[in-house]
Parts: C-alpha cells; sequence; structure tokens
C-alpha cells in the first residue's frame, strides 16, 4: 500500500516552532523584548559540522561561549508575520525579531535540545531558493544558537 505523500511532507520532514518578539518600554525607559509564538513550519535541518569538528565551536577565548549552527530549509517565508492571498498584505519582521525553537521530527520528538529543554535559536540569513525556471522552491534559513538560552518563549 502507498501512502499518499506529497513533495512537502517528503523535503520538509519536520516541524519548528517560530517565535516573533514584540518590544515594550518598562517605567525605566527600557526597551523589553517579550517572545510569543506565532505558528509551527514545516522544516527539516542538518548540522554544518560537513568538514569540521566540534572542538571549532568551543571558543577557548570566551568563557563558556559555546556556537551551534543549523542549515535549514522551509516552505515558506518565515519574516513575514502572516499573509491575506486575496488582498496580498502582510506583516514582515526583521531577523533580529524571529526564533525558532522546539525542532521536532516526523514523530514529535525534540531534536536539538540545550540541556533538558529545546534550543533556541537565532536566525542569520534567510535566502530563497528557485529552480531552473526561476521557480521559487523553498527558503534557505541559517541558524545559530542563542547565546542566552534563558529567554521566555510564551505560547
Amino acid at each position: 500500500m502507498i501512502l499518499p505523500l506529497s513533495f512537502d511532507d517528503i523535503y520538509f520532514s519536520m516541524r519548528a516552532d517560530l517565535y516573533y518578539s514584540t518590544e515594550t518600554q518598562n517605567d525605566f525607559g527600557q526597551v523589553v523584548q517579550e517572545w510569543y509564538k506565532d505558528r509551527e513550519i514545516k522544516c527539516s535541518a542538518i548540522t554544518s559540522y560537513v568538514g569540521r569538528t566540534l572542538s571549532q565551536d568551543l571558543r577557548p577565548d570566551q568563557f563558556m561561549d559555546y556556537s551551534n549552527f543549523l542549515y535549514m530549509r522551509t516552505n515558506e517565508d518565515i519574516r513575514v508575520l502572516f499573509q491575506d492571498q486575496e488582498n496580498q498584505n502582510s506583516e514582515a519582521k526583521g531577523l533580529n525579531e524571529i526564533l525558532i525553537s522546539n525542532i521536532k521530527n516526523e514523530k514529535g520528538v525534540v531534536l536539538y535540545k540545550d540541556y533538558s529543554k529545546p534550543t533556541i535559536y537565532e536566525i542569520r540569513t534567510i535566502v530563497p531558493s528557485f529552480d531552473e525556471f526561476s521557480n521559487l522552491n523553498y527558503y534557505r534559513t541559517f541558524i545559530s544558537r542563542a547565546q542566552d538560552q534563558s529567554i521566555e518563549l510564551m505560547s
């Protein structure tokens, strides 16, 4: 029996939670960033360790500094907060206003953890990928582990 799978089910077999920030000012004028979950996205992610070793991610010149990079593919532009196909209305966010966490496989198992909780990733860059006929295939996203893993993410 052949299961009815779409291209997206095969090419984007993982899921991740997408968070956007809102900025407010407290009573002292300090900017406070709050993170809220917008949606779950289809994706695929791989580590960037090809030809590298873990020792290159540990920095001896900085105390407890660890970098971890992933290459991610998505079928949608995650910079866009929402899309209205009829009216072409959308709100775009900057790369520093987006976080990704809870990257899961098709069985719902969180794949990347920082101690016991899911790793939080920041967006480095987003590049659209086109086929030979200039049709948009997917978005390539380069993400890195956020230095501050204590960020509180709201559902």
